[in-house]
């Protein structure tokens, strides 16, 4: 089977963000798999699809030092992206690759790991998406998505990292936060610069990587150019990532903070951190029943709209009791048919259930 390569060099980050959603949209069940590559010519904070911006990024910060945001359409948290790494997105349509993130995320991070050791570099795969150096300092994630008749992985080859321009992007409470979070990087986040004596050029980096391709997803990989019906889908969703209503698509419905709008009628706030990840609850409460909510986080969703979805399911229903409500949100889960690796139905209800209580 041949693996089609586009490599698009150093591009804007709006081509950099819409190449792989274009031609995932145009992809059909018997289509060619396709590997992309990039380096974005300038810095652009990466925003998970399920993520509140409002609540996660400076967003003064980044426009008053040319860091573009834009909301990608899978799931995690948000990330700096610059011409210091090589971008890729593997493009498979559905029925070649596992149902099941658990297994989805090691087949896609194997060649990862293998191009990782040609070059000396000794990393491992850490559940769910994370590669991580020895010592166990992180050396990059993973993130995926249902795209049409397509499943996008999307990661990166960290030759660098930016971690101030990283730090001043988030939105936190306060300066001392900021240096807690700039420390944190510093102790916990590594890059190939660090790790090597010698950095290895883009191509010998792009040759090694598409050859563990190769071997690992048995896959022939062939340089290719968007097909004509392809360049107009990415001409589209670069468009539509543009656009400031995608990008704040979350975080607008309600207000951040909880307070009463009338007798019996509350919007609140909660959260619950899992293993998969945070989960954030905004809800308009009335009279005990969910009039609205918003869920959101730096989770992994397949499919990527799954908390949207789920968040409206959800509407109407009675919170008290609380374990009958838990059991509701877990049939509606079910009923869903999400992949939540990491965050149970328990932890969605729970993450509703402290908005309320709040």
């Amino acid at each position: 089977m041949r693996l089609r390569v586009i490599d698009q060099g150093e591009c804007s980050p709006i081509a950099s963000h819409a190449i792989p959603y274009g031609i995932a949209a145009t992809m059909a069940p018997a289509s060619e798999p396709v590997l992309t590559l990039c380096n974005p010519s300038s810095p652009y904070v990466s925003v998970g699809a399920n993520q509140d911006l409002s609540r996660e990024i400076d967003e003064d910060y980044c426009r008053t030092h040319g860091v573009a945001v834009l909301r990608r359409e899978v799931g995690g948290g948000a990330v700096l992206i610059d011409r210091n790494q090589l971008y890729f997105h593997f493009i498979f349509p559905r029925a070649l690759v596992p149902e099941r993130a658990e297994r989805l995320f090691p087949r896609f991070i194997e060649p990862v790991l293998r191009t990782y050791a040609a070059l000396g570099l000794v990393a491992d795969y850490r559940p769910l998406n994370d590669i991580q150096a020895s010592g166990g300092r992180k050396l990059g994630a993973t993130a995926a998505a249902e795209v049409g008749a397509a499943i996008v992985v999307a990661g990166s080859f960290l030759l660098d990292f930016d971690r101030e321009t990283m730090a001043m992007s988030l939105r936190v409470p306060d300066s001392a936060f900021r240096d807690l979070l700039r420390r944190s990087l510093a102790d916990h986040v590594t890059t190939m610069r660090e790790q090597l004596d010698v950095l290895p050029s883009r191509e010998r980096l792009k040759s090694l990587f598409l050859a563990r391709s190769a071997a690992m997803l048995g896959v022939d990989p062939v340089t290719d150019q968007p097909q004509p019906a392809e360049a107009a889908a990415i001409a589209e969703a670069a468009a539509r990532h543009a656009d400031p209503a995608w990008t704040h698509r979350l975080g607008r419905k309600l207000v951040a903070g909880g307070f009463k709008i009338a007798e019996g009628v509350h919007v609140t706030e909660g959260d619950r951190r899992t293993p998969g990840g945070l989960i954030s609850a905004r809800l308009l409460e009335k009279d005990g029943r969910i009039e609205t909510l918003e869920l959101t986080g730096d989770v992994t969703c397949l499919p990527a709209d799954g908390l949207e979805r789920l968040a409206r399911r959800l509407a109407g229903l009675e919170l008290d009791p609380a374990a009958t409500f838990a059991s509701d949100v877990s049939i509606a889960v079910g009923a869903l048919a999400l992949d939540l690796p990491g965050v149970s139905a328990s932890d969605l209800a729970h993450a509703v259930l402290s908005a309320r209580a709040r």
